[in-house]
């Protein structure tokens, strides 16, 4: 029985990778067309609706495209195809194994949820860990950017680009730049000036760096001198780090409760049942992963320790701003 069940799973992981690895040796034949054909009618004057484009999308899938570009440094509309594609094939097969298996509708449902949600939640954490790892750049960022934006006399674009030279390669900050000084030079009007600066801050994700995005829209839409903003930023930044320190230390002991009580918890539950309830290890193997019982109460299990270790880790390193 559990063999089966194995087998069965085994299975359907085989089709959803056969389903999603087809899918993108298609789309990588189909979009480039897509796109030959949209540049081609901008010589057609079809590119001004184009302008329109951003304000017509809702706000979710925004905030997917921003998220799919900053968690995995993609700039293509395959991405987001490919993520709902994904998420569609897990919830299709895991609703298919729920109704073999005989669940019961509320564990399918939450079964078919999980699997799902989980391309957007790998994303979220995967996007949590750079805003993370970014925020803790904004001293050496910040700095660089000021004394560039001196050095180039007040000229924010030059400034971006002579900052990406000099910032260390691994730093995640410099790639978010990056990304903003190529679509500083493709906007073509301060509304899409707008969204590539908010899109900047999203790629941070702290107050800080809004802070950041509003002085560089200023100083490129209307050519403000923002030195003093910039200035204040850093000096609010350095006057942060011995708040973290102090936090850090009070918060350690939580830390360690959250990380592992759950796990040995569910471990020692598993032991009680073996020695001192008589279940056998076949036995409880049986009925944790065949039986429809069983097998709801170990997704229940999962969903808590999951949560559990989803919130330790968003939790443990406090992100480095005011």
């Amino acid at each position: 029985m559990l063999f089966s069940t194995i087998e069965e799973l085994a299975r359907y992981v085989i089709y959803s990778i056969i389903l999603v690895a087809g899918w993108m040796v298609i789309s990588s034949m189909i979009l480039p067309s897509v796109r030959k054909g949209r540049t081609y009618g901008r010589f057609k004057g079809v590119q001004r609706e184009d302008s329109s484009k951003t304000h017509r999308k809702s706000r979710l899938i925004i905030h997917l495209e921003r998220t799919i570009r900053v968690a995995l440094n993609i700039r293509s509309e395959q991405a987001l195809y490919t993520f709902f594609l994904i998420s569609g094939v897990l919830a299709f097969f895991s609703l298919l194994f729920c109704i073999r298996s005989s669940q019961t509708v509320l564990t399918s449902i939450l079964t078919c949820s999980i699997a799902a949600g989980a391309p957007y939640l790998i994303l979220l954490i995967k996007l949590r860990a750079i805003h993370v790892n970014s925020s803790y750049e904004a001293d050496t960022l910040v700095t660089e950017l000021i004394s560039q934006y001196k050095l180039n006399y007040l000229n924010m674009v030059e400034a971006i680009d002579q900052t990406i030279i000099r910032l260390p390669r691994n730093l995640y900050t410099r790639k978010a730049l990056f990304r903003l000084s190529l679509d500083i030079k493709e906007c073509r009007n301060q509304t899409e000036l707008e969204d590539i600066v908010k899109e900047f801050a999203f790629s941070v994700g702290t107050e800080w760096a809004i802070l950041l995005s509003n002085n560089i829209y200023q100083a490129i839409a209307y050519r403000d001198d923002v030195r003093e903003g910039l200035e204040d930023i850093l000096n609010e930044l350095i006057a942060l780090k011995t708040v973290n320190e102090t936090n850090k230390q009070n918060n350690s002991e939580t830390f360690l409760i959250i990380k592992y009580v759950a796990p040995i918890a569910y471990v020692l539950s598993v032991y009680g049942l073996i020695h001192y309830l008589g279940f056998s290890t076949k036995k409880f193997i049986s009925y944790q992963f065949y039986d429809p019982q069983g097998l709801q109460y170990f997704v229940y299990t999962l969903v808590c320790i999951s949560g559990n270790f989803i919130i330790y880790y968003f939790i443990r390193r406090p992100k480095n701003d005011f």
